[in-house]
């Protein structure tokens, strides 16, 4: 059994796309359609986009925040898709990333999820905030923009081309997505570093640094213990 592989679509506009996508998880062996804030509803031209392909269009999850999907989601590797290329993110292709996650013991026992944004501008940087990877697709002619379901179409077909099919168990921990967002920004700030600078945000590197090694929600503790210890000594506590 290779790694779970969940699709997670961000305020999707129309409801034909996200029942292709439906469509294409079926074809691709995909595991779980996760709708994030969808501006649609699942009516008739979804299920027709679906074709015979249903299941996962009715048995689909939705939370309307993306702070409602981190406290009911257990951990997971977050793949975030984008087309046009943000500096300060650095995305790579998904063969070399899938390649990567296959060899990092870090993710061992953590499905993946695919996470793609609206059909006219993509994913905000909002949506972006706890990716581990940010990855693009190939193009090769002039226009670099994927319809919806293309675009998880070849990302799955990429994904399940690369990863080796061995036997997969979910860790024995089922905790939720975590990271001490507020204590390493009163850390820093306790050290004269300025939050939001943007040419030297010191505290987007680290956030950057830390999901990209997939940090578990117990190593984060540990390091949130040492931070706060840090806090109080700066105090002079």
């Amino acid at each position: 059994m290779q790694i779970p592989i969940h699709v997670v679509l961000v305020k999707s506009h129309y409801s034909r796309n996200v029942g292709s996508v439906s469509r294409v998880m079926a074809n691709m062996g995909a595991n779980r359609l996760i709708l994030v804030a969808p501006e649609c509803e699942i009516d008739l031209q979804a299920r027709q986009g679906a074709a015979g392909a249903q299941t996962h269009l009715l048995e689909h999850t939705l939370y309307k925040t993306w702070d409602d999907f981190y406290k009911s989601e257990p951990a997971g590797v977050f793949v975030a898709f984008c087309a046009r290329g943000k500096k300060d993110l650095d995305p790579l292709p998904l063969e070399e990333r899938v390649q990567h996650i296959q060899n990092d013991s870090s993710a061992k026992g953590l499905p993946l999820y695919f996470v793609f944004g609206p059909e006219d501008h993509g994913l905000e940087n909002e949506d972006l905030e706890y990716a581990h990877y940010i990855c693009t697709l190939p193009t090769f002619g002039s226009f670099k923009s994927y319809n919806l379901s293309h675009a998880a179409l070849l990302s799955l077909y990429i994904a399940k081309s690369n990863l080796k099919d061995e036997h997969f168990t979910p860790r024995a921990s089922e905790e939720s997505f975590y990271f001490p967002d507020e204590n390493i920004q009163s850390w820093l700030t306790e050290l004269g570093f300025t939050i939001g600078e943007r040419r030297t945000d010191a505290y987007k590197v680290i956030k950057r640094i830390l999901l990209r090694n997939l940090s578990s929600p117990k190593e984060l503790r540990i390091l949130e213990a040492v931070v706060q210890q840090t806090i109080r000594k700066l105090r002079g506590g």
